[in-house]
């Protein structure tokens, strides 16, 4: 009976997470098992590289952030679990984070990019593999670029975690298996 009682109280399933410390790396954990994040983070890039995005997301999204998002998760579920919806719902606005991960990103890249000599033409600069930096834009300017173009590339920021995408992701992972 105890444990029933345990899980039947969300409070007590927060509090158990919380004092557990999975906050502080569930997202480095989930970046670096879940493939689709992986493949996500891939870049190719010598600049913004896979430990770059990490870094950026990791920044962005904070242990207080995740412990919101994931305690609006465990919400949805209990709302399910005790009769209050028909349906698991849960909605995290991940879109709203987007400018804060394109900061975060660009002043780890900017230092980077600021090592670099100065290319002859701007047709010498390749965003994916900078060996240079275009003529006349500065280490910040090409970090906020290289940071933009990141996070217009990765889902997270394309649209909120809500339950629909998680189903849609769960049945496209379904079906490529």
């Amino acid at each position: 009976p105890y444990i029933k009682n345990y899980f039947e109280n969300r409070d007590e399933v927060k509090s158990w997470l919380d004092k557990s410390g999975i906050y502080d790396n569930l997202l480095s954990t989930a970046l670096n098992t879940n493939q689709t994040a992986q493949e996500q983070l891939d870049t190719g890039s010598s600049v913004v590289s896979n430990d770059n995005l990490k870094a950026g997301l990791n920044q962005t999204f904070t242990p207080s952030y995740v412990k919101q998002a994931t305690e609006k998760a465990i919400d949805g579920a209990y709302g399910w679990l005790n009769g209050d919806t028909s349906t698991i719902t849960f909605n995290i606005d991940t879109t709203t984070k987007k400018a804060d991960f394109i900061a975060n990103l660009s002043s780890t890249l900017e230092p980077q990019l600021a090592t670099l000599p100065r290319c002859i033409s701007a047709a010498q600069f390749d965003p994916s593999n900078p060996a240079c930096l275009p003529p006349g834009v500065s280490a910040k300017q090409a970090a906020d670029e290289l940071a933009t173009d990141a996070a217009n590339q990765t889902s997270i920021f394309q649209q909120p975690i809500s339950t629909q995408t998680v189903a849609q992701a769960s049945d496209n992972s379904q079906s490529t298996t």
